[in-house]
């Protein structure tokens, strides 16, 4: 086997990112993968990873241009998170090096686990792969011929049984010369084929005698035909060696004594005919007459074609036909349908040889067929467990490229439609709990339906998902397929494959669990498949270790899905208060329509999940969806990163480059943060908003696009216009549609709500099942004034989660600030009768009335404290 190349990988900036990478290429644990980290390059020597480098012994430069010049250089990892360089390096890079990007870099850890994975299920191949090398042995062994495979310098590398037995004397065979082992000879003979074959890359054949230990030579026929590497280069020889001393004889015999070459033929397993120069049959031996089972007088008179094709033309490639044209003895293999007891087609080694007259005129033909329909057959088989390997090579090869189990079904069904052609492909999966089926849901976009989709309509269609299930998880199942009756067949696989004539059925099992079944049926093919149910039972068990992971993935993804939606939620937003109800109608509202959308609210509101709901909910659902997060720019690239840039506008700008503006066409572009927009950018985004047509930067030329604009800000509206950050003509053009998103200190009802939905998600992504909050925890968390709003509540959960000794989340895991604020005493009367009646009021949705009702007052008293404390919605 060729010995894995090794990947030669240079690094780009020399952070703490750098060190990491380092460290994991140069783990223990990961140098099977063959990667070698050659050189680092950083500006800065003092860079942690730089040093680290050269305390490693590893090249390293300040100039990075170095780096490209180290000798078989495969993989640049950039790492400098400056995206002018990145492109730089990009551009300037020798064409045959891959670049992995920043962002790649950082799914490194992820690249590193998944390529174990993929090292194991290579193991596991091989070790398959050397069990089936195990029955190719056997069928080489099995033929009855000679067979040596010889390398380019004629030395034996391979022999079946039949050699070592015909040339036991001179064993051991392997590692001699060919011509040393069979002829006695130091050189290779001027007739040798497989000289011939090394010389022209083409089979050649030659009939020669060959030294023998008795006093008569042996008779052979030489066959060579060449081995060629996958670029086409001939890197050996296969010599087919056929004994046909007894055929030589015979043929000596012939010239001797009428009576003993018949006596001789008549003995022959081969059909020997004597025949004219119009290839009419004059005599044919026993074993002829009892093929064709025909009386002897039915055959002379009539050609070879006639009485074993039935038709008044030879075959394409008679060899008969041959030797009347060349006047030498020709030799072929013919295929024939059935014939006399013969019921099924058959193979033959097929030899004419001229009898000639003194001048050498071709007078008599001798016709010679060796039935070689079990060897053909061995061949087949042979070359037919070959294409199976390659094919279970490849769609492991091509799985473990596919994140996803709908992209292994395709994998899946793109073979099967090449292997077997009508067949239909079921897959029926089982939940890790074991106590329901999983049917992935199609990728967006997928047109045609998968096999998961096929299998669900059957089971479904046939209302046996119960009896499948209690199938596959209590009892188990052979492999099975149609005309197989060697086992009992259980009942429900028999209603499955109810009205398909040929099918198949193969259990996803992985150390003695099954989880899952995949099935193959036809309606119409109707074909002997006991043969390929092997194959397709050595398919599944080489891939089902993967399924079994991937379905554990993705039913928890699943489930991460399904926090996102509920009674309580809406478009990934959570609350059932007053206020949310709100939010939720006026998302509804402006979903459709094309105006400018305006989000206001303090940091943490949840200002993007609005904006996403808006997209989600309305006719942009299925258009670019493009976040410019405004606060994040590079002063001096806020324009090239909205509007785009021409090739050459500015330093750096090496080619054009399309905009957010641009890239949302058809959709929405969100801008976050706009009152932090310079106010240049301001007058040009105006002018979009009026005309819906801007000049990229460098550009002449008006670029018009139809894009939606939702905008959000945390600041103070009438603040930043005072202070003359904000235009006013900008802001009225953005609060076309105004949608506040409260704090949420003021729908502080929601809270348990949101604890919840962040707690069931944190605990499926840190693997932990906590059932919820104890009483003290959510007092504490409902008291609180949560200034960072939903994205402190989310991030408090998360830590608690992480912290979480106990099946509830107690007190003690909160933050310090929140016991510390409950702690605080307020010893004012009338600022705590102010915080509660404000309280109140929000929760009663300043609905005065029951506000009053709750406290226990009259209405007066109430509007007199409002008034007096000046508390107002």
């Amino acid at each position: 086997m060729e010995k894995p190349q090794v990947l030669k990988v240079v690094i780009i900036g020399g952070g703490p990112g750098c060190k990491a990478i380092m460290e994991m290429i140069l783990a223990r644990k990961l140098r099977q993968l063959r990667m070698k980290l050659i050189g680092v390059a950083d500006i800065n020597p003092n860079a942690v990873g730089y040093r680290y480098a050269q305390e490693k012994g590893i090249y390293t430069t300040q100039n990075y241009r170095d780096l490209y010049e180290l000798e078989g250089l495969n993989l640049i990892v950039e790492l400098t998170g400056q995206e002018a360089l990145a492109n730089e390096i990009f551009r300037t890079k020798p064409k045959d090096v891959r670049l992995m990007g920043n962002v790649a870099a950082r799914l490194f850890w992820d690249v590193f686990w998944i390529e174990e994975q993929r090292i194991e299920e290579r193991k596991r191949v091989e070790k398959s792969l050397k069990a089936d090398g195990r029955f190719l042995q056997n069928v080489f062994d099995a033929i009855q011929d000679g067979v040596t495979v010889v390398d380019c310098d004629f030395n034996v590398v391979r022999v079946n049984p039949w050699v070592e037995k015909m040339f036991a004397s001179r064993r051991p065979l392997v590692g001699k010369k060919c011509y040393e082992a069979y002829q006695i000879s130091k050189t290779p003979c001027p007739w040798c084929p497989t000289k011939r074959t090394l010389t022209t890359g083409q089979a050649h054949s030659e009939i020669v005698p060959f030294p023998s230990e008795g006093n008569l030579p042996r008779w052979i026929e030489l066959s060579a035909f060449p081995l060629r590497n996958a670029s086409g280069k001939v890197t050996g020889v296969i010599e087919h060696i056929k004994d046909i001393t007894n055929r030589k004889r015979a043929e000596e015999d012939l010239r001797d004594s009428e009576a003993q070459k018949r006596a001789i033929l008549n003995a022959s397993i081969d059909m020997i005919r004597y025949v004219d120069e119009e290839m009419k049959i004059i005599w044919a031996n026993k074993k002829t007459v009892e093929e064709l089972d025909i009386a002897p007088e039915e055959i002379k008179g009539r050609t070879c074609y006639e009485l074993f094709l039935g038709r008044d033309f030879p075959c394409e490639g008679c060899p008969t036909e041959k030797v009347l044209e060349t006047g030498e003895i020709e030799h072929a293999i013919m295929l024939t349908p059935g014939f006399g007891n013969r019921k099924s087609k058959s193979y033959w080694d097929c030899y004419s040889v001229p009898v000639k007259d003194e001048s050498g005129e071709i007078v008599r033909l001798i016709q010679v067929a060796r039935d070689v329909t079990e060897q053909k057959e061995a061949e087949k088989e042979l070359e037919r467990r070959h294409k199976e390997l390659e094919a279970i090579n490849a769609v492991l090869f091509s799985m473990t490229r596919e994140y996803s189990l709908n992209g292994m079904c395709r994998v899946l069904q793109g073979m099967m439609e090449e292997f077997y052609p009508g067949f239909q492909p079921w897959i029926f999966l089982i939940t890790p709990k074991r106590d329901s089926f999983f049917f992935p849901r199609p990728d967006r976009g997928e047109i045609r339906a998968t096999c998961y989709d096929q299998g669900k309509k059957r089971l479904k269609g046939l209302n046996v998902d119960n009896a499948l299930l209690e199938l596959l998880t209590t009892r188990g199942m052979r492999p099975m397929c149609s005309g197989n009756s060697e086992y009992d067949r259980p009942r429900v696989i028999e209603e499955l494959a109810a009205g398909f004539s040929t099918w198949l059925a193969v259990p996803i099992e992985v150390e003695g669990e099954y989880h899952g079944l995949f099935m193959l049926s036809s309606p119409a093919v109707d074909l002997e498949i006991e043969e390929d149910l092997a194959f397709v039972e050595a398919l599944i068990r080489q891939i089902s270790g993967v399924i079994r992971y991937q379905i554990a993935k993705e039913v928890r993804e699943e489930a991460f899905r399904s926090q996102l939606t509920g009674p309580d939620k809406f478009k990934g937003l959570v609350g059932r208060s007053q206020t949310m109800q709100k939010i939720y109608r006026m998302i509804e509202s402006v979903a459709n329509s094309s105006s400018t959308v305006l989000i206001t609210g303090e940091s943490g509101t949840g200002k993007e999940l609005v904006a996403r709901a808006i997209y989600q909910t309305g006719k942009y659902k299925d258009t670019p969806f493009v976040v410019a997060h405004c606060s994040s720019f590079v002063p001096t690239l806020v324009h090239s990163e909205i509007f785009g840039h021409e090739k050459g506008a500015f330093t750096g700008a090496v080619s054009r480059k399309r905009g957010r503006l641009e890239r949302a066409q058809g959709g929405i572009l969100f801008l976050d943060e706009v009152a932090d927009l310079p106010l240049e950018t301001q007058v040009l985004l105006l002018r979009f908003l009026q005309d819906r047509s801007f000049e990229r930067v460098g550009g002449e030329r008006l670029v018009k696009v139809n894009v939606r604009i939702i905008a959000a800000t945390n600041k103070d509206i009438e603040k930043e216009m005072k202070a003359g950050r904000l235009r006013e003509d900008f802001y009225y053009r953005l609060n076309v549609l105004p949608i506040k998103v409260p704090p949420l200190r003021e729908h502080v009802g929601d809270i348990p709500l949101l604890a919840d939905h962040f707690l069931r998600t944190y605990s499926l992504v840190e693997g932990k099942e906590v059932a919820g909050f104890d009483a003290e925890a959510l007092k504490l968390m409902m008291d609180y004034d949560w200034p960072g709003n939903v994205r402190e509540l989310q991030n408090t959960v998360a830590r608690c989660v992480v912290l979480a000794a106990r099946d509830r989340i107690s007190a003690d895991v909160l933050p310090d600030r929140m016991r510390t604020h409950a702690e605080l005493p307020e010893y004012s009367l009338a600022k705590n009768e102010k915080k509660l009646i404000e309280r109140i009021m929000r929760e009663c949705n300043w609905n005065k009335h029951e506000a009053a009702r709750l406290m226990d007052i009259s209405r007066g008293t109430l509007y007199s404290k409002l008034k007096r404390y000046g508390i107002s919605r």
